[in-house]
């Protein structure tokens, strides 16, 4: 579920990002969270962007910080998540149990 918020909003924030640049054409090459592991296509990227007249590396930092900022926001809801399971257990009653229960019926 996180990994489909994370994807989620990377895509929003490149949207984002691309439209204010006005290059909105380029949105499939920055689809995968993906190309901010690997340096060689970003390079690439970037250097196509710069032959098509764009700020290829003012794009690419923005993408940057898209991935970043979906990390973050998906980590906080996970620990979010975490902290109301964890509060939700103090409503479990406790359970006692002792050798007898154990025993097997009919022994």
């Amino acid at each position: 579920m996180t990994c489909s918020l994370l994807s989620h909003l990377y895509a929003r924030g490149v949207h984002s990002s691309l439209d204010s640049y006005q290059a909105m054409q380029w949105f499939k090459s920055f689809a995968s969270p993906a190309l901010m592991i690997d340096r060689t296509e970003q390079a690439a990227l970037v250097s196509r962007l710069v032959d098509a007249g764009h700020a290829g590396d003012a794009i690419m930092n923005s993408a940057r910080s898209a991935l970043i900022e979906s990390i973050h926001i998906g980590l906080a809801l996970a620990v979010a998540a975490a902290l109301v399971g964890l509060c939700l257990t103090w409503f479990v009653p406790p359970v006692r149990m002792s050798h007898l229960d154990f025993k097997v019926r009919g022994e």
